[in-house]
């Protein structure tokens, strides 16, 4: 009995299975051969639309890690304009509102008004339902906290509205926290794809155009991701299919404090000489990493990082005769004791063989009456000497002027090997073929050399003769990890003999330091060294000045120079070489001595920024206990920290670490601190208040209100462009300075 219903059982399983298994083959060949038609139809009718993510940009950091150029996101408005809930009823919907869908847009974004969105958004609306874009971007980029703003609306909250009708599209945009701060040399990226005549594209938006933006970009960009949109059954999904990767992060050797040293003393300096453009550099000694790179061109009202010059090739000027009289001492063909003439009156003629004509060189004593007559070559180079240096380098070589070049080369000046830059200018040095090139070569002309070259050659005279080469890139990092890392590299492990650098050592000092005077046309006394501007009772440098006149309508004119000091410091245990150019300085008699004192400044406020001290040993002097340190404005709760960490509590001040109050802090002669409760009301709608306070809490509270910032500078804030107090209207950019 048992085995018969076993038996029925497993016929009736085989049976229903065959059956299932049929009814699927059937309905598979109903779905291919009969419903095919049908269920494509309704395929079509579910739109895929893929989009490019864009992929988030590395950061660039300091050699300290701090962040000097990021990546923030800003938004774009898209509007559908094929949605059922704006198309049934032959649009019905989006006609009855229209109008106050634009005087709200125009509201958002005033650059366009009611009317001509108005017109786009019907104009687009009636593309649309001709098989045109069914989504057009209608806002320009806006920040996050106005996007939220929007999407809070009525008009963009509500489903009953046109909540459904927008999504948001996400740019990547490059900001720099410290503004313009090193702008030439950290590069920039382009605004908008760039294409050539052909249409062809060339350069993506967002891709590096220049510096080290356009030198590392491979690594910055990061690969884009893609999202694929469908609009189906009346619903627009998002779907990522591919997920972006954001770009590595560089870590740079520059130091955001001495860039803001070096820019401000260029600044000032070319402001008081009022030249047309300036650069200057600071360099480690014994890695050639650079510190700091000022690139100032003059424009409108001032001075901006409009061009590159540190890598701009130009004459060096006087800064050459070192190289020279290095060459010539190095192949044994002169001494630092030999005596060159220079004459009594400041002029030396030399004669052209092939036409017999004369070209003038002068000294710059001729303004004073005369020359310097008897010199030796150490005293022609630091008294920079034209003629001196030209008669001992005629008189080493002769007419050999290939040996010559050679042997400047062999110094190293020519290596191609310098910071990481694309296209980067080489030095052009060729063989001269008259004796009055060859002589004017000596001093600086007729040959081109970058203030980068300039500055790596000096810095291996610093570096006991070792030729580091110049770079900017400490390492490659992902997510805080370093995956790559730049080591100093050397270029010559010795330019000249020890017995040579020496003795340029001891020109170079003597170009600052040196009081030996001559008598002038027999009746003045002058100071042959041309550095004594470098001269500082807190830090003792060393360096060579160079001034060189400006080729006008292709001849040089006497009345136009651009002018230069290269050098080190401190000179008993050099630690930093710096170059300071200035070009086309307007007033008159304006020389390298100028350009000394701006390195002096910048060497005395190094030194100054270098001795800082540890927190904890400041908290236990005496004039700690004194006066209180000034503290910037901001969150109560923040600054509890700081007054945890100072130990500020024993002096009275008693604040609560969960308070959202802002506080005013307020300091008397005496040095002792008060405060008061600051009151902002960004409720309302009013511009703040943020004079003392950091760029993290004003940033916060300025866009809190619809503001864009755009920040300067770095420490507390000491300027705004908008006044405290006033009403807002968003989008509205301000200024903010920061000391």
């Amino acid at each position: 009995m048992k085995s018969n219903v076993s038996k029925y059982y497993t016929i009736t399983v085989i049976v229903s299975s065959l059956i299932f298994v049929t009814a699927i083959i059937l309905r598979i060949v109903q779905i291919q051969y009969v419903e095919g038609d049908r269920w494509l139809k309704l395929a079509e009718k579910i739109e895929k639309r893929k989009y490019k993510i864009e992929a988030q940009r590395g950061n660039i950091y300091t050699h300290d890690h701090k962040l000097i150029v990021t990546s923030t996101p800003v938004y774009m408005m898209r509007f559908d304009f094929k949605t059922p809930h704006i198309t049934q009823n032959n649009g019905a919907f989006f006609k009855k509102n229209v109008d106050s869908l634009c005087i709200e847009l125009n509201r958002l974004f005033p650059e366009k008004s009611v009317q001509q969105f108005k017109q786009e958004m019907t104009s687009y609306y009636s593309a649309a339902q001709k098989k045109g874009s069914r989504t057009r971007t209608i806002s320009p980029p806006i920040t996050h906290t106005l996007r939220r703003e929007i999407e809070q609306t009525h008009m963009f909250g509500d489903k009953n509205k046109f909540a459904i009708e927008i999504t948001w599209d996400t740019l990547w945009v490059r900001t720099r926290p410290y503004g313009n701060i090193g702008q030439r040399l950290l590069g920039n990226t382009y605004p908008n794809d760039q294409y050539n005549s052909d249409s062809t594209e060339v350069h993506y938006r967002g891709t590096g155009k220049n510096g080290l933006e356009n030198y590392f970009d491979t690594y910055l960009q990061g690969t884009d991701g893609m999202r694929q949109r469908m609009f189906a059954y009346g619903k627009d999904v998002s779907l990522n299919i591919v997920e972006p990767i954001p770009g590595n992060d560089i870590i740079t050797t520059l130091d955001i404090d001495i860039q803001d040293i070096v820019e401000s003393e260029l600044e000032n300096q070319l402001k008081h000489l009022n030249g047309q453009w300036g650069t200057a550099i600071v360099m480690e000694v014994k890695t050639g990493a650079v510190l700091a790179c000022a690139n100032l061109g003059k424009i409108a009202n001032g001075y901006d990082e409009i061009n590159n010059y540190a890598i701009g090739r130009v004459e060096p000027g006087s800064t050459m005769k070192t190289m020279a009289i290095m060459a010539a001492l190095q192949d044994g063909l002169i001494n630092m004791s030999d005596t060159v003439d220079t004459g009594k009156d400041g002029i030396y003629d030399i004669p052209n063989v092939k036409d017999g004509k004369k070209t003038r060189i002068v000294d710059w004593c001729r303004t004073s009456g005369g020359g310097f007559g008897k010199l030796t070559v150490m005293e022609a180079l630091y008294a920079s000497s034209n003629i001196g240096v030209a008669k001992s380098i005629i008189r080493a070589y002769g007419n050999d002027y290939e040996k010559f070049v050679k042997s400047i080369e062999r110094l190293g000046i020519t290596d191609p090997r310098s910071i990481e830059l694309n296209n980067m200018p080489l030095p052009r040095v060729e063989i001269p073929k008259d004796i009055v090139t060859f002589s004017r070569m000596s001093y600086g002309y007729f040959i081109e050399l970058p203030p980068i070259y300039t500055l790596r050659f000096y810095n291996a005279i610093a570096n006991n003769g070792k030729m580091m080469k110049p770079y900017v890139c400490k390492a490659i990092a992902r997510n805080g990890e370093i995956v790559e890392e730049y080591k100093p590299e050397v270029i010559k492990s010795s330019i000249c003999s020890s017995s040579v650098l020496k003795e340029i050592q001891q020109a170079l000092e003597n170009v600052v330091w040196s009081d030996k005077e001559v008598m002038v046309n027999d009746s003045r006394k002058v100071h042959i060294a041309t550095g004594m501007k470098a001269q500082s009772k807190y830090v003792r440098i060393a360096g060579k000045t160079g001034t060189v006149q400006l080729i006008v309508n292709r001849g040089y004119d006497a009345t136009r120079h651009r002018i230069s000091f290269c050098g080190y410091f401190p000179v008993e245990n050099p630690q930093y070489s710096c170059i300071v150019v200035i070009h086309d300085p307007e007033i008159p008699g304006a020389g390298g001595s100028d350009c000394a004192l701006v390195l002096k400044r910048i060497a005395e406020r190094m030194v100054s920024l270098k001795q800082r001290r540890d927190i904890n040993d400041i908290i236990s002097t005496q004039d700690f206990q004194k006066k209180m340190p000034a503290i910037k404005t901001g969150y109560e709760g923040t600054t509890q920290k700081l007054v945890k960490k100072l130990h500020l509590k024993e002096y009275g001040i008693d604040i609560k670490k969960n308070s959202n109050k802002i506080l005013h802090f307020q300091q008397d002669e005496e040095g002792q601190i008060s405060y008061n409760e600051r009151n902002i009301d960004t409720d309302n709608k009013l511009v703040p208040n943020v004079i003392g306070m950091g760029a993290k809490d004003a940033v916060y509270l300025l866009e809190k209100v619809g503001l864009q910032v755009r920040l300067q500078g770095s420490g507390k804030i000491v300027s705004q462009s908008l006044q405290p107090g006033s009403n807002v209207k968003k989008g509205t950019l301000i200024d903010i300075k920061l000391r």
